[in-house]
């Protein structure tokens, strides 16, 4: 349903509950909701299973140990199907938002946000500088820690030069992080003591970009590992 996170319920008789609606509404005519009838009967069966041991896990006469992990096991099972049947069920094109509702599934939520291109620039320092490694920490302007709003992570780019670079092509792409600590690997035959330049910028959902950061630079040592100042 919208604005539920999960459509199926934690509790074990409101998941029973739920399982037997959703029967209901489609038994009359599986195919109508993209459903195989051969597979919507194996999934009555193990609705039906499951209901008969969650009656004798809730009988003090018949719950016993096994019966309460045969129980757990068939729930289980109940909602992997169930899952499966679902996804079976929103992947068909013809599904209405109406069925959707009807059946107590989740409803997509179309109405769409924008996110402007990212404007603010990330704050990049090096931790760490190991022969063929760099490590770098990237922060917010702000000082606060993790990603501003609409960013999905960052760009990140270093540079072999005596001088920074000075535009975009001037800087190789390191790959793109999702954390704010992130360990770049230099290629090999990059020598000992060479200047290095790391920078890097925020990507949206979009794959818009904002500005680079200031770079941060040190120098690869000749094999001992070092902090950089």
């Amino acid at each position: 349903m919208p604005g539920r996170t999960d459509y199926l319920p934690n509790r074990i008789a409101d998941l029973i509950e739920w399982c037997v609606s959703f029967v209901a509404n489609i038994a009359p005519e599986p195919t109508d909701y993209g459903v195989d009838p051969a597979a919507f009967t194996a999934y009555q069966g193990i609705l039906t299973d499951t209901q008969t041991l969650v009656g004798m896990a809730s009988n003090p006469h018949t719950r016993t140990g096994p019966v309460v992990e045969e129980q757990q096991e068939k729930l289980r099972e109940l909602r992997t199907a169930t899952r499966a049947l679902v996804r079976q069920i929103q992947a068909r094109p013809e599904t209405t938002d109406f069925q959707r509702r009807t059946l107590g599934i989740t409803v997509p939520d179309r109405t769409r946000t924008e996110r402007p291109a990212p404007t603010e620039e990330p704050v990049v320092t090096i931790s760490e500088c190991q022969r063929h490694m760099v490590a770098i920490k990237i922060r917010r302007e702000d000082g606060r820690a993790g990603k501003p709003a609409g960013i999905n992570g960052m760009n990140v780019y270093y540079a072999v030069s005596p001088t920074v670079p000075t535009h975009i092509g001037g800087w190789t792409h390191a790959g793109q992080a999702t954390r704010m600590n992130h360990t770049i690997a230099m290629p090999l035959d990059v020598p000992a003591g060479a200047t290095i330049w790391v920078t890097a910028n925020y990507y949206n959902g979009r794959g818009e970009v904002g500005p680079l950061a200031d770079a941060a630079t040190t120098n690869l040592p000749g094999g001992q590992v070092r902090l950089a100042a």
